[in-house]
């Protein structure tokens, strides 16, 4: 899963197995259906993996699919890392390095992470 990397696609991703929004793409971007009687929305999806707002939106959306029990994110200067890790689980678990997402920032690591999880 490491080799999605930020961006439009990651987010399109995102838009579809997490939050279940489905997206086509047209004039270069991903765009959620149709509102009745227009021929787009009138926004594109939001940037899932390079925004934290956008990126907190997955992190709520998770906690009310039943990943409300365990959300971790580590910032690299608590570990003394490259990158940030996050996780999503249903319950309480130990935490080990196999449970965990990297990422290049924070939106990156939450969208990792929750595609991981919707994905088992």
């Amino acid at each position: 899963m490491k080799d999605l990397k930020p961006g439009r696609e990651l987010d399109a991703l995102i838009a579809e197995k997490v939050m279940g929004i489905p997206v086509t793409k047209e004039q270069g971007d991903y765009w959620p259906p149709p509102d009745p009687g227009k021929n787009f929305s009138t926004q594109p999806i939001p940037d899932y993996s390079t925004d934290i707002s956008a990126a907190w939106e997955v992190v709520e959306h998770m906690r009310t699919k039943h990943w409300r029990d365990a959300f971790t994110l580590f910032s690299p200067e608590i570990e003394n890392a490259t990158e940030w890790r996050a996780f999503f689980a249903k319950k309480f678990v130990s935490v080990d390095d196999s449970k965990f997402e990297s990422g290049e920032s924070a939106p990156h690591a939450i969208c990792l992470a929750a595609l991981k999880s919707v994905e088992k």
